[in-house]
């Protein structure tokens, strides 16, 4: 109910308010609310590229996480808009990518698409067929576990079959490590329950 003002006496007397008037006023509200979230998608930054300073601060889970929602986006068709020839101008004097993804040379499945990131956002380096370097370190080894640790369980089971049967000597040297070979028989087990 609202209340208006008697310009004579200064009284306020009630006014009635129909139902039709409230659900005219939370309509108004609703559309205000989508037109002012629609205005803040268009004006996103469309040549926003990644740079040193934004490179530098995302860790390797951040990185897996925006491929992840980037491939969440692609899934659902709710790709970002990009200016694509302003990120080209945006990156000519560097690039800054968060991310090396390698991958076989396949005109079916493109990264930048998969996984719905801009110019200069990921490296993404295709090779023909699969190789592996014979120098396999320790080291290497526990930052490939490491690597896989960020994986959900299924994901992990699938990067761990792929290195079984393309990289055996990556495989090779890994069932050497405890931890890998613990990794593998857990991720295994919860798998198959």
């Amino acid at each position: 109910m609202f209340r208006l003002a008697d310009s004579n006496n200064q009284k306020f007397h009630p006014m009635k308010t129909s139902k039709s008037s409230y659900k005219m006023l939370y309509a108004l509200i609703i559309a205000v609310c989508i037109f002012s979230a629609n205005i803040a998608i268009f004006a996103q930054d469309k040549a926003l590229v990644e740079t040193k300073e934004s490179q530098d601060k995302t860790t390797p889970a951040d990185a897996l996480q925006k491929m992840k929602d980037g491939n969440q986006r692609f899934v659902e068709s709710k790709m970002l808009s990009r200016d694509l020839t302003e990120q080209v101008h945006a990156t000519a004097k560097g690039q800054y990518p968060y991310a090396v993804v390698l991958g076989c040379i396949d005109s079916r499945v493109a990264p930048e698409i998969t996984f719905d990131q801009g110019i200069g956002d990921i490296f993404d380096a295709r090779i023909a067929g699969n190789f592996e370097n014979d120098d396999i370190s320790e080291n290497n080894i526990n930052r490939f576990i490491e690597f896989l640790k960020l994986y959900p369980v299924d994901l992990m089971v699938g990067i761990m079959k792929d290195i079984k049967s393309n990289y055996i000597n990556v495989y090779n040297k890994a069932i050497e490590n405890e931890e890998f070979v613990e990794l593998y028989f857990e991720s295994y087990s919860m798998i198959r329950g």
